[in-house]
């Protein structure tokens, strides 16, 4: 769209959405990141139950599992994620008052623009 034509606040709402779909990606990443090692050992043992040369009733099958501190670095990092997530999220709240501000002297402006002025929102 030209920017001749633009609303007034459309820009930094614009920049809102794009903020807040980060922080949403941020969330869910942080989601995966935490179930992440969880499904890994889970998966790994399935595979193991489903190997032949492992599948005989004399062999016990061996379940694999991870150290604690495996888990913790993950929840530490799905914490970073969900952190970063809070940040873009209160930005995107912060670019929707700016927004609301600019519509707000927008308003205010009405007059001007009709003696003639023209106003071009950047």
């Amino acid at each position: 769209m030209s920017k001749l034509h633009r609303q007034s606040g459309q820009n930094i709402r614009d920049l809102a959405v794009t903020r807040r779909l980060k922080a949403i990606y941020l969330f869910i990443s942080a989601g995966l990141v935490a179930i992440f090692p969880f499904f890994l050992v889970a998966s790994v043992n399935n595979f193991l139950k489903h190997l032949p040369s492992l599948n005989s009733p004399q062999i016990p099958i061996p379940a694999i599992k991870l150290p604690i501190i495996v888990y913790i670095l993950f929840i530490f990092i799905a914490l970073g994620l969900i952190l970063n997530g809070i940040y873009f999220w209160q930005r995107a709240n912060q670019a929707d008052q700016g927004a609301e501000a600019e519509e707000d002297i927008a308003k205010l402006l009405v007059p001007l623009h009709q003696e003639g002025w023209h106003i071009e929102y950047r």
